[in-house]
């Protein structure tokens, strides 16, 4: 499931005065986004609320305090899709996936943040811009000597 087809699920439930801050997915096996959480922020009443959407339907969250505020996601800014920002990720990484973290953000540029989490124990994160593409920043850390 793209994003676009989770945001088009939630639109028609999004409570008035709510915005998209993050859109977050966990791939694993079919190399596509089976569950979307996307997070909505209300900068007046200083919350947060998150959905959980699958191809069977939505599961709402709680309404809960925001501890800060985030910028709003302009998803029409949006030019690279999530499949093809993970494509991308695959190609500058050698080893082997078992499972992956697809994030967007908008903390200093709209971007696509892929963790790529292999067999090893290594989480590769891999930064793209959302708009044209290119890579921002690569990056390689050991989870298990974390432990």
């Amino acid at each position: 499931m793209e994003l676009s087809e989770a945001l088009e699920m939630v639109e028609k439930q999004k409570k008035d005065g709510y915005f998209l801050v993050s859109a977050v997915a966990i791939i694993s096996g079919k190399d596509e986004a089976s569950r979307w959480a996307l997070v909505y922020q209300n900068a007046e009443a200083k919350n947060m609320l998150d959905y959980y959407v699958t191809e069977e339907g939505i599961q709402k969250g709680e309404v809960t305090k925001a501890e800060e505020e985030f910028k709003e996601l302009k998803i029409e800014k949006v030019k690279i899709s999530a499949s093809q920002a993970v494509a991308k990720s695959k190609k500058e990484i050698s080893k082997t996936p078992i499972s992956i973290v697809v994030s967007l953000t908008n903390n200093k540029k709209l971007m696509w943040k892929i963790s790529i989490i292999s067999q090893d124990l290594m989480a590769s994160i891999v930064e793209i811009d959302a708009v044209d593409g290119t890579i921002i920043k690569k990056s390689e850390t050991s989870i298990g000597r974390r432990a």
